[in-house]
């Protein structure tokens, strides 16, 4: 299953010309569309620019589910009864 895979040297930079404009210029793909998209580099560029963009939603999602772990309280409220209270459990 090993297969030599080889990215076109042109098409890895036209990609991460594009990943690095939306990171550092916050460019997204709608600013691309009204050029010619038929381009190869141009195609590379705006799939660097997804790449880009699907790690940035993940990172808001992980912060987001990291915010609400850590407000998350795992001690029992001091309204609710002891539920081991009075069981006598045998083993």
């Amino acid at each position: 299953m090993d297969k030599d895979l080889h990215v076109d040297d042109t098409y890895k930079q036209s990609f991460n010309d594009g990943y690095t404009l939306a990171k550092e210029l916050g460019i997204n793909k709608e600013s691309l569309k009204n050029i010619s998209a038929g381009n190869d580099r141009m195609v590379a560029m705006s799939k660097g620019i997804d790449q880009f963009e699907k790690e940035a939603e993940m990172k808001k999602e992980r912060e987001k589910l990291l915010d609400d772990l850590d407000s998350f309280d795992l001690r029992p409220s001091k309204n609710e009864p002891d539920r081991d209270k009075g069981l006598d459990i045998d083993i």
